[in-house]
């Protein structure tokens, strides 16, 4: 006669005394992640995946410089070439006046003079 099923009893334990009308902690929060993600959210997050990549490529291609690999070089070369321009571009286009910008454009285009015409750079890449 007053017998409950199981079901009824394990879902009147969960419940803790009863069913409530109060919304559910788990759907509200579901319903706050399907709001739309800021543009700067995103933003950064590229920038992030951009930055981390870029370091990834530089120490793979610092490791191979190391053992003579010219793949490397040219590698080298292209990064340095990309953060000289970015460099140059932030120290002079948006005005950007610090001394710090400057140095780093002077530093990569001094790596990549040496990389390229260097003679002893150049033998002991084996291209003479």
């Amino acid at each position: 006669m007053g017998e409950m099923k199981l079901n009824d009893r394990i879902g009147q334990d969960l419940s803790c005394g009863g069913a409530s009308k109060e919304p559910k902690r788990g759907l509200e929060m579901s319903a706050r992640h399907k709001e739309k993600t800021p543009t700067a959210i995103k933003v950064i997050a590229v920038i992030f995946i951009i930055v981390y990549w870029w370091t990834i490529i530089g120490i793979i291609a610092g490791i191979f410089l190391w053992m003579g690999k010219n793949w490397a070089r040219i590698i080298a070369v292209i990064m340095c070439g990309l953060s000289s321009v970015l460099g140059f571009l932030l120290v002079a286009g948006l005005g950007v006046s610090n001394i710090s910008g400057i140095i780093n454009v002077t530093m990569n285009l001094a790596i990549i003079y040496y990389l390229l015409f260097n003679s002893k750079v150049d033998r002991y890449f084996g291209r003479m």
